[in-house]
């Protein structure tokens, strides 16, 4: 029950997404022409959110629901790539056949722009196309609200709603009426929480450290201070609560569904701000237009959307979503003691393990800049989305699980689980360093005794520059071309298997993770493959293996 301004936000999101949106994306008249079409729908606009802003009885989500199909009447039958520099060929679309080529109606011709080959900056057809990323925008929101629900009515259980439902128990007003409302304070607190962030990201200390050298051929500077300002927000956190006592600490754990409604609709407004932001005001070339709004509303339009030297996509995965991730694990472990008058060790391995990931990366965040995510994930309602809510919501499920089902594990159980948290720990230090060691002796380094084994892979980049990158094949990566992501999943494991296994909800985490990173494993195979031509082919004969050795 999204009340006054959220609610009204997000019927103003819906109504621009059906009378608007796909204008404005196969619009190629130019910043002028789009607004005159916006112009003309206006009244139509304004008529349907007046209407809408009387309809309080349908659910917000189903409003976003019915725009996102409705967006997609005549939807062009894509993605068809254009990346910012490459060679083109132009193609016209029509949706009612030929017109003047300067006619003023809404349905002009629209020009799409072709490239004769795939940029392996491009991402063609991941996610399913526009129909996989429509489908994803309308029900991944839905469940950090299903999860809600089921520990607030139904013990964490995901079936016995379902069970109601299907028995007739109950309805969509039912749950309606079940959906938190958001207070004004949510947001002054959300909202506070980025403001205070992007604070520490300008104002504290950082060294500058060269990204990776993009599609278009840039390379960007980033200024890495995220240690600091984990400390000084968890820090913060605790002292503002503990001390001076002007909030609980468990006011994350207490809010938690009006929270995660703040977050799903900032996100939600983000990914249309940047995708906006994308077409018409770029920070630079390595943008991407593919011809289907849902499809570049999911991936993004901008690779790197700065404000001058502001990185909004490092600061939303990291700063938002990371530190956000660490301060919702200590609410949850502060509930808990709340409720029980002590905290298992269960919740105690969960909280501690998932803070040394999140410190970890904190502490290696320049490593980061060399990751799928920021070397070639575009900002869309992927990453919008994920860092205002689903990092959050999702990645802590283990530990808003344990809250009200505390476990005490046995001695045994608390060693196997904390061998395999601190294997997983060790080895992916391990695995990075070898990379990273092997980069900077430009590939003259001995792994585990012997002289590194590498592949030379020859690409280029869209100004036209010829490059070089090493592809190391001996140690944990001659192993598996993705030995970290085994890494990744045994520390997910570790955290799930505190939970034992009387629920499901919490292994959600476990079925996320391993989706994800089977999915990168996949996009990043395909980038690499069209990027490194036969050097890559070389790679994958030496290197077969894409995840465990000797199993997948």
């Amino acid at each position: 029950r999204i009340q006054f301004f959220p609610f009204s936000l997000l019927q103003l999101l819906t109504c621009f997404t059906v009378y608007c949106g796909p204008v404005v994306v196969r619009s190629k008249t130019g910043r002028r022409g789009v607004a005159r079409i916006l112009v003309r729908k206006i009244p139509s606009f304004i008529h349907s959110f007046g209407h809408s802003s009387r309809v309080h009885s349908v659910p917000a989500p189903l409003l976003l629901l019915f725009a996102m199909v409705a967006g997609t009447k005549g939807e062009l039958s894509g993605p068809v790539a254009t990346h910012t520099g490459e060679k083109r060929t132009k193609k016209t679309l029509s949706k009612q056949g030929k017109k003047s080529k300067h006619s003023d109606s809404d349905d002009d011709d629209l020009d799409v722009d072709v490239p004769e080959w795939g940029a392996w900056g491009g991402f063609d057809g991941e996610f399913g196309g526009w129909i996989g990323s429509m489908i994803m925008m309308t029900t991944l929101p839905t469940l950090p609200f299903l999860f809600y629900a089921a520990c607030s009515h139904y013990d964490c259980s995901l079936i016995d709603p379902v069970v109601e439902l299907v028995q007739g128990r109950w309805g969509l007003q039912e749950l309606y009426n079940r959906l938190p409302t958001v207070q004004p304070l949510h947001w002054v607190v959300f909202v506070g929480y980025i403001l205070f962030q992007a604070l520490l990201a300008v104002f504290l200390p950082g060294k500058i450290y060269k990204g990776v050298v993009t599609p278009t051929g840039q390379v960007l500077d980033y200024k890495i201070n995220a240690l600091a300002a984990t400390l000084i927000t968890i820090s913060a956190y605790v002292v503002g609560a503990v001390h001076f006592e002007w909030y609980r600490l468990t006011f994350i754990y207490d809010n938690w569904g009006p929270l995660v409604s703040v977050g799903t609709i900032l996100g939600t407004f983000g990914a249309f701000f940047f995708f906006f932001k994308g077409r018409y005001f770029p920070t630079n070339s390595d943008t991407s237009n593919h011809g289907s709004f849902w499809y570049d509303m999911w991936m993004g339009t901008e690779l790197n959307p700065r404000f001058g030297s502001f990185d909004v996509k490092i600061f939303a995965i990291g700063r938002i979503a990371m530190i956000g991730w660490a301060l919702v694990l200590i609410s949850f472990l502060a509930k808990q003691y709340e409720v029980f008058n002590y905290v298992a060790n269960s919740l105690v391995l969960v909280v501690v393990f998932e803070l040394v990931y999140i410190i970890d990366w904190a502490w290696k965040e320049a490593w980061y800049l060399a990751t799928l995510d920021i070397m070639h994930d575009h900002f869309g309602f992927f990453l919008s989305y994920g860092s205002t809510c689903w990092v959050m919501a999702v990645y802590s499920l283990p530990g808003y699980f344990l809250v009200h089902h505390p476990i005490q594990l046995s001695m045994p159980h608390v060693l196997a689980i904390a061998v395999l948290q601190l294997s997983g720990i060790i080895l992916f230090r391990l695995t990075n360093n070898q990379k990273l060691s092997f980069r900077a002796a430009n590939g003259n380094v001995q792994i585990w005794g012997k002289q590194a084994v590498g592949v030379q892979a020859k690409y280029t980049t869209m100004d036209g520059k010829e490059r070089t990158s090493l592809l190391l094949a001996s140690g944990f990566w001659g192993l598996a071309r993705h030995f970290n992501y085994l890494c990744d999943l045994m520390h997910t494991v570790a955290i799930c298997l505190c939970c034992g296994f009387s629920h499901f909800m919490p292994w959600n985490y476990m079925v996320f993770m391993l989706g994800l990173l089977l999915n990168r494993a996949y996009r990043d195979d395909k980038r690499c493959r069209a990027k490194y031509g036969d050097a890559w082919e070389e790679y994958c004969a030496r290197v077969p293996y894409v995840i465990i050795p000797g199993v997948f």
